[in-house]
């Protein structure tokens, strides 16, 4: 299904109107970026303290027993959405289970979404973490083959999440990316 930008527009003003902390992640977050991705549904991630506002706003769209049940994920709030033609996963306080453990990317109130034409999407540099912890290999390699080319990379956030508590293979790939990219930081811990 192509995913129309201004049933997306209309669905985000909702959230905008209302003056939810939000974020744009995952597939549709790649294609604003200029990645070729297929989009299948939009991905938000709210912060916690509008997580009741946000399900409030939303309930007439809730599609009640199609909340996705994974045991590698664990999120404070999940919930499905059908806006117009637009499947919605809305989640707050994601955690990924890998090898056995559980990881959190911290999305709260100081989160630094980017806004760019009256959105609020998530750093790449953050998916490409959740992607890796998700075990989305093809993503993975779209976004470190992305970064490590880009201008664009945010070096600070690539730091940030070196200094985050992840796997040593992550760490390790996160370090690829800052030394390939050629911003000459090295995590000495590794």
């Amino acid at each position: 299904m192509i995913i129309s930008d201004q049933t997306v527009s209309a669905f985000l003003r909702l959230l905008n109107t209302e003056q939810i902390s939000y974020g744009v992640g995952g597939s549709l977050l790649l294609r604003y970026n200029n990645l070729a991705v297929e989009v299948h549904d939009l991905d938000i991630v709210v912060c916690p303290g509008d997580v009741a506002k946000a399900a409030q706003l939303l309930e007439c769209y809730r599609c009640l027993g199609r909340d996705k049940a994974n045991p590698n994920y664990r999120s404070a709030f999940f919930a499905e959405y059908r806006y117009m033609d637009l499947d919605v996963d809305v989640m707050s306080g994601m955690k990924i289970r890998y090898n056995d453990l559980w990881y959190e990317l911290m999305v709260d109130e100081s989160y630094p979404f980017v806004r760019k034409n009256g959105l609020s999407l998530m750093k790449l540099e953050d998916w490409y973490v959740l992607y890796y912890l998700m075990g989305r290999s093809d993503k993975v390699s779209l976004l470190q083959d992305h970064l490590i080319s880009s201008d664009s990379l945010d070096r600070s956030r690539i730091v940030y999440l070196i200094n985050q508590h992840w796997p040593i293979d992550l760490h390790r790939q996160l370090n690829f990316i800052l030394q390939s990219n050629k911003a000459g930081i090295v995590d000495n811990r590794l």
